[in-house]
C-alpha cells in the first residue's frame, strides 16, 4: 500500500468493523479531536484502521437527511412562513419515523436561516460541510 507516494510494509495497517469494545477508545479520539461524540451504529458503513494493534482511526457512516423546501418567491411572508412550518413539521415526522437524530438544510437567504434557529434550533455546523456525490 501507498500513502503520500511511500510504500508501507506489508501487514503494517489492518482494518475491521467496529466491534462494542471499540467504542471507548473511539470516544478518546474524539475528545482529542473535541469533536461532539455520536455513537456509531455498528451494522452500518464502521470501520477502524489499525496498525500493530493500535487503533489510528475509526470512521462510520452517520445518515442524515437533508430538507428540501422550495417556496414560490412571489408569495407573501406571512404564507411562507405558514407554508414553511407544515413542511418542517412532515420533515420532523418523516425523519423521526426513518429513526433519523438530525435534519439538515443549506439556506441562501441570511433572514429565512435566522428565522430556521429561533423557530426549530437549527445550528450552525461546527467547521465546513463537504459533499461528495458518488
Amino acid at each position: 500500500m501507498k500513502i503520500n507516494g511511500k510504500e508501507l510494509p506489508d501487514g503494517t495497517l489492518s482494518t475491521s468493523r467496529i466491534q462494542p469494545s471499540d467504542i471507548p477508545e473511539m470516544k478518546s479520539i474524539y475528545e482529542k479531536r473535541d469533536f461532539e461524540w455520536q455513537e456509531p451504529r455498528l451494522d452500518f458503513g464502521t470501520i477502524v484502521v489499525r496498525r500493530n494493534g493500535v487503533m489510528l482511526g475509526a470512521g462510520h457512516l452517520h445518515p442524515i437527511v437533508e430538507s428540501i423546501m422550495l417556496l414560490d418567491p412571489t408569495i407573501s411572508k406571512l404564507e411562507k412562513v405558514m407554508a414553511t412550518d407544515l413542511m418542517m413539521r412532515q420533515a420532523i415526522l418523516d425523519s423521526r419515523g426513518l429513526g433519523l437524530a438530525e435534519i439538515h438544510a443549506w439556506v441562501k437567504e441570511p433572514e429565512f436561516l435566522r428565522y430556521l434557529q429561533k423557530r426549530y434550533g437549527h445550528e450552525l455546523p461546527r467547521g465546513t460541510s463537504l459533499v461528495l456525490r458518488i
